[in-house]
């Protein structure tokens, strides 16, 4: 079968239409990207739940983090404009803070959170990675390649089976341009 007969011309890609009531993973949410998709998530799609992984702290808890973080940053003034009163409440509705860490083993989640996603999550959006430039070899290894192996693992396990992974970090090493 030709690649036009599996797309035809006939139906574009929507990602309003292919979004429409989905539940998503969004793993990587304290970080800058994470946060940006997500206030555009929010405010552009009609989704179903986000669920947002934040690894827990000694000092803050998940969603401590998740409210300093990524609520109060910059990111999310757009939707806090655009929801005036009820932001908090939407918030509230569309977003569940998943205690967990990408580079463990179902992500680090408690059991009862894992059932709840296995049977929720249509697609998961990954931009957990160590950013750091010159990070020690086994904290690069295990977050940016063990973890993108756990992310995978666990979203065999879903209803959706289905990743995005996004990297800005040492993507295409020495090279510039499209690299396959």
């Amino acid at each position: 079968m030709s690649p036009d007969a599996k797309h035809p011309a006939s139906s574009p890609l929507s990602p309003t239409e292919l979004l429409a009531g989905k539940n998503l993973l969004l793993l990587g949410t304290t970080g800058f990207l994470a946060k940006v998709m997500l206030s555009m998530l929010l405010e552009r799609f009609a989704l179903g739940k986000i669920y947002c992984l934040v690894r827990s702290q000694r000092s803050k808890s998940a969603r401590e983090r998740f409210v300093d973080e990524v609520l109060g940053s910059e990111m999310m003034e757009p939707l806090r404009r655009a929801f005036g009163p009820s932001f908090d409440a939407y918030i509230d509705e569309k977003v569940v803070v998943v205690d967990g860490d990408a580079s463990k083993p179902n992500l680090g989640a408690s059991e009862e959170v894992l059932a709840e996603l296995f049977r929720e999550v249509d697609l998961i959006l990954n931009s957990a990675g160590l950013v750091t430039f010159n990070p020690p070899l086994d904290d690069a290894l295990e977050i940016n390649s063990i973890g993108a192996l756990e992310i995978a693992r666990f979203a065999a396990q879903t209803r959706g089976k289905r990743v995005v992974h996004i990297s800005t970090c040492y993507v295409a090493g020495n090279r510039s341009g499209h690299i396959r």
